[in-house]
């Protein structure tokens, strides 16, 4: 799954999705209709074949949607710990300077060193 490669919809409601700023163990986008918060790998084109409207999943456990998303979030879990927060790289753009400048104040103390420097540098 390529990080790029993700709608910025809701596939439960079809809400739009936004940057989700908090901590690292919080999905980076949320949908402010129906309050569910994604990690990127739910909102790849081929997670979505697997999505299940009725139950609101990826398929039942061992299943291969089911596998293949949850492996993805892993992986996503270990980046964001290592930022510190939720916010990806190319979800600072669509934060404004006051967002940035809060969080830096918040999570100061937790943010990974090289997406310290992305912030700072953003809210010059």
């Amino acid at each position: 799954m390529t990080e790029t490669a993700h709608h910025k919809t809701c596939p439960r409601c079809g809400g739009i999705l936004h940057p989700n700023i908090a901590g690292p163990e919080t999905p980076p986008w949320r949908c402010d209709e129906c309050h569910k918060s994604y990690w990127v790998a739910q909102l790849t084109q081929e997670a979505r074949q697997h999505f299940r409207h009725a139950q609101h999943d990826y398929g039942w456990l061992g299943s291969p949607g089911h596998t293949l998303v949850h492996e993805a979030i892993e992986v996503e879990m270990r980046e964001a710990a290592a930022r510190g927060v939720s916010l990806r790289r190319e979800q600072i753009g669509l934060v404004g300077k006051s967002e940035l400048k809060a969080l830096l104040g918040r999570h100061q103390g937790r943010i990974g060193s090289e997406f310290l420097g992305h912030l700072r540098k953003a809210v010059k």
